[in-house]
């Protein structure tokens, strides 16, 4: 129950979901009756799909400008910069970091990206 109510409000402070509250008159408490706006809804549905659209491009960006190093262990790669800075060591395990190659990490972005500006013309948004 905590889970609905969490998310109800927060529909309602993005002005998607109104609510009404009346007192029972048997038990005293509050009832609340909830609505949803299924205009404001999409709306908010397709600002938010902007708002990862604008997040995507500024990591394929930041792939495409980048030269990252790691050591291969699983521990988060680095730039170029950071890897001279530790003589091309990782920080976490101390192994020797060598260049990632990360265009499979590009080729994805650019699908997703692709595929969430062609939802986005189909809808004329």
């Amino acid at each position: 129950m905590n889970i609905v109510r969490k998310i109800l409000y927060k529909l309602y402070e993005n002005r998607v979901a109104s609510y009404r509250r009346d007192r029972d008159e048997q038990s005293g408490w509050y009832v609340y009756y909830w609505r949803i706006d299924p205009g404001r809804a999409l709306e908010y549905f397709y600002n938010n799909k902007r708002l990862l659209l604008q997040k995507l491009e500024d990591r394929l960006g930041t792939e495409r400008g980048a030269i990252l190093f790691g050591c291969g262990d699983g521990d988060p790669k680095l730039p170029f910069e950071f890897a001279a800075e530790n003589d091309f060591r990782c920080p976490r395990c101390g192994g020797r970091m060598e260049p990632y190659d990360n265009s499979g990490v590009v080729a994805a972005l650019e699908r997703r990206i692709g595929s969430l500006r062609q939802s986005l013309v189909e809808k004329h948004i």
